[in-house]
């Protein structure tokens, strides 16, 4: 059972990988990763988010989804940093998972000036946002 924010965040993020692969997605999965520095007695990030906002990449042939994952309650910081980057939203999707419980994942759709609730996922089944499946 991890007990560190980065190891339940990595967990996270592996779950989201195996659920879209599931759905025929191929995915990179950028994990966090630490490197301890015995002279400072500390450990720091060596590895970081896909231009500083996506954790997750995941393709199929018709399909481009970059995803944040998150566990966090406040989403206004990493839905900001994913408006910051110039997607072109014709050609990818832009999606912030967030984590709200232990069977619950709220599917956020971000788009240039909004964004809008896609769906859920509740005990790994996809729901619509409207409540349909």
């Amino acid at each position: 059972m991890p007990t560190s924010r980065r190891a339940k965040g990595n967990n996270f993020q592996s779950w989201i990988v195996k659920y879209l692969e599931k759905q025929g997605m191929v995915c990179h999965n950028q994990l966090a990763m630490a490197k301890w520095l015995p002279y400072k007695k500390m450990w720091v990030s060596t590895r970081n988010d896909i231009l500083g906002c996506v954790d997750v990449i995941a393709v199929n042939s018709t399909q481009i989804i970059m995803i944040q994952a998150t566990m966090h309650t406040g989403t206004g910081k990493k839905l900001a940093d994913l408006r910051a980057v110039p997607w072109p939203y014709d050609k990818v999707e832009v999606q912030l998972w967030q984590k709200k419980g232990p069977r619950r994942i709220v599917v956020i759709g971000v788009y240039l000036d909004s964004q809008k609730v896609l769906g859920q996922i509740i005990n790994g089944k996809w729901k619509d946002a409207e409540g349909g499946c």
